[in-house]
């Protein structure tokens, strides 16, 4: 879990910034190809805001599920080595 922690958080954490931030998520890295500012049309912003919710909801899914499934795990070990003795 723990390990988990350390590799989603960043990545929450850049999926809110692009939420709230989609034309500078959108323009990163590539602001230098252009001479004057370019615009970004709004079916691309749509685009990465639902993008971003999708993917914030999914590494949700993935912090809520995980613990269930070492519990789910460990409630199952525990019932085979009881019914073994």
């Amino acid at each position: 879990m723990i390990i988990l922690c350390l590799f989603f958080v960043p990545i929450i954490i850049l999926l809110i910034w692009q939420y709230r931030n989609p034309k500078e998520a959108i323009l990163s890295g590539r602001r230098w190809l252009y001479k004057n500012e370019p615009e970004v049309s709004e079916a691309a912003v749509q685009y990465v805001k639902y993008a971003s919710i999708y993917g914030i909801l999914f590494i949700m899914t993935i912090f809520l599920i995980t613990p269930l499934d070492y519990q789910i795990i460990s409630i199952v070990e525990a019932y085979f080595l009881v019914k073994r003795d």
